[in-house]
């Protein structure tokens, strides 16, 4: 059986330096994302995040979306993605009730806030990261 990351490792290998993304006007190879993904995995995975955590993506349509996505997934992690929109209004309600462990974000003035309490029903009003310190997961 294929997965998500044997699918992205195969097409590396395969596709090299062959484009597989490009956004506004810039193009990613196979390679680039895949050396990207290893080193966002090894972060998260550094930052605490393994097999079974939640983390919550809150991003605008963009290559590092998809690198966040592969990686949260190589690690065994659930990816969970809130509005995407999220620079005009807060993240969604349904992200707040997901009770993600990481939320990786696109914003460096937030990067570090915390997030309110789970129970606290009140979304963040920027993407925030860690949502729960270490010991209060799983």
């Amino acid at each position: 059986m294929s997965t998500l990351n044997s699918m992205l490792d195969r097409a590396a290998q395969e596709g090299g330096e062959k484009t597989f993304l490009v956004h506004d006007g810039r193009a990613l190879s196979f390679s680039a994302v895949y050396a990207e993904v290893r080193s966002v995995a090894e972060g998260l995975r550094r930052f605490g995040v393994g097999k079974g955590d939640r983390v919550a993506i809150i991003h605008r349509n963009a290559p590092e979306f998809v690198i966040a996505y592969f990686a949260i997934n190589r690690l065994g992690a659930i990816a969970g993605v809130a509005g995407q929109d999220h620079e005009r209004q807060p993240p969604a309600l349904e992200q707040m009730e997901a009770r993600p462990g990481f939320q990786p974000t696109s914003s460096p003035t937030c990067s570090r806030t915390p997030a309110p309490p789970a129970s606290s029903r009140r979304p963040s009003s920027c993407p925030v990261s860690p949502a729960r310190p270490p010991s209060a997961r799983r």
